[in-house]
């Protein structure tokens, strides 16, 4: 099942006061991979700190949205030849959507970035920079292997997805860790919120869900989880959440419904992507300082009880938003 995250605050064109009117990217979709499509402001409802936060309007943005596809190539992605392999093959076949549903680029890492295609009409680059990547480490081939620049590599794709342009997102692909990054997490949230870029995640969290708690060199995996909650994107988990009580699966131990689980999941992020909301709201007082607020449809509006709705977890402070 896919762990909804949220999105972030954009500043709405064309309003008097940009501080208090703001224009935030959501996303809902159903569990067959489908848009919820036909909501209108009085389908939601918004507010901060138990004040009603008026919706002023609701519309599909119609733009083709962009995606960097973020690879973690780092040691512990590619120690499992079968986990390194789907790793891959999802990469490959967010590509392949490409660009009839959204436009894609492509950054490969490991301990520093080591594939960086942004953006373009078309993806043969990256599917061959994707295609050239070896099975497995090397000693002469640095491109695979070695400890995890995770930050950087985010902070990377924001980069390539300047100047930003409402709906950007990020496809990570990765478990998690970050133990080799030179620019801090701090920085890589506050960028992120300030650009409006939303991370999505395949999170390969097969180590953390059986209880491996990191080394001491790795960041908490919390704040990798954090960074895709606050900026508005969703997660699934790979391998897929086994029912309660059941072993969990290792990747060579993947069967075919749990494989056809985790493409169906993708499918749900590239829906998430794809087609978002541009909801105008109004806020009660300006914000000084990120604050949270909360996004729902109303029992009643919504007939599928499992709609995921992906909305911001905060509003950014009005000097952040540049």
């Amino acid at each position: 099942m896919l762990w909804f995250a949220l999105a972030i605050a954009l500043p709405a064109r064309g309003q008097t006061d940009p501080c208090l009117q703001r224009t935030v990217a959501v996303s809902v979709v159903d569990t067959a991979a489908k848009p919820v499509t036909g909501l209108t402001p009085q389908d939601f409802h918004a507010e901060m700190k138990g004040k009603r936060v008026p919706i002023l309007s609701a519309m599909p943005d119609e733009s083709s949205h962009r995606v960097l596809i973020v690879l973690d190539a780092s040691k512990s992605m590619v120690e499992d030849e079968k986990e390194w392999s789907l790793a891959k093959s999802l990469a490959g076949e967010a590509l392949a959507a490409s660009p009839g549903h959204f436009q894609a680029g492509l950054i490969v890492f490991n301990d520093q970035v080591r594939v960086k295609i942004p953006v373009q009409s078309g993806t043969q680059a990256a599917r061959r920079a994707l295609d050239e990547l070896p099975e497995r480490p090397r000693k002469k081939d640095q491109r695979i292997g070695r400890h995890t620049a995770l930050w950087d590599a985010l902070m990377a794709a924001t980069e390539l997805l300047d100047p930003p342009q409402f709906g950007d997102s990020i496809y990570a692909i990765t478990d998690g860790w970050d133990n080799a990054s030179s620019k801090g997490l701090k920085m890589l949230r506050k960028t992120l919120a300030a650009r409006g870029v939303r991370v999505f995640a395949e999170w390969f969290g097969y180590d953390v869900l059986s209880g491996f708690p990191g080394t001491p060199e790795d960041s908490p995996l919390s704040d990798f989880l954090a960074v895709v909650g606050d900026s508005g994107g969703l997660l699934a988990t790979i391998p897929p959440r086994p029912r309660p009580g059941t072993p969990l699966p290792n990747y060579s131990q993947l069967r075919a419904d749990q494989l056809k689980k985790i493409r169906s999941e993708a499918q749900e992020l590239y829906t998430a992507w794809q087609f978002v909301y541009r909801l105008d709201v109004a806020l009660p007082a300006p914000v000084s300082r990120p604050k949270r607020w909360k996004l729902s449809i109303p029992q009643g509006r919504s007939p599928k009880p499992d709609w995921v709705l992906a909305f911001p977890a905060y509003i950014e402070a009005c000097e952040a938003r540049h």
